[in-house]
């Protein structure tokens, strides 16, 4: 008979193994199993959340970046023209008319 491999004490556990060791964090972690077990639902929420949040937050800046990307090239592509508001051009319009049909 030659001795097992040393890599088959390292590998994974079998189901007597398995059983052993849930039996031992039952007897050491009893009482406190389901506060543990609520307290690593919370954390993985939190952490869900805080994910999220980033995410949300990287797109939103990519979304103003785009948006001013987009702004400064349709100020570039427009003809450049005085600064008069339309409301004041339809004056001089309206002064220009009037004054035409007194003459």
């Amino acid at each position: 008979m030659h001795p097992a491999p040393l890599i088959l004490a390292i590998g994974m556990p079998g189901p007597f193994e398995m059983l052993i060791i849930v039996v031992v964090a039952l007897l050491i972690f009893g009482r406190r199993l389901p506060e543990i077990a609520r307290s690593a639902g919370r954390s993985i929420v939190e952490f869900k959340k805080g994910l999220s949040e980033v995410k949300d937050e990287i797109d939103r800046s990519a979304d103003d970046r785009k948006d001013k990307t987009l702004q400064a090239k349709a100020k570039r592509s427009l003809p450049d023209h005085d600064d008069s508001h339309p409301a004041e051009e339809a004056s001089h319009a309206d002064a220009k008319v009037g004054a035409e049909s007194s003459e």
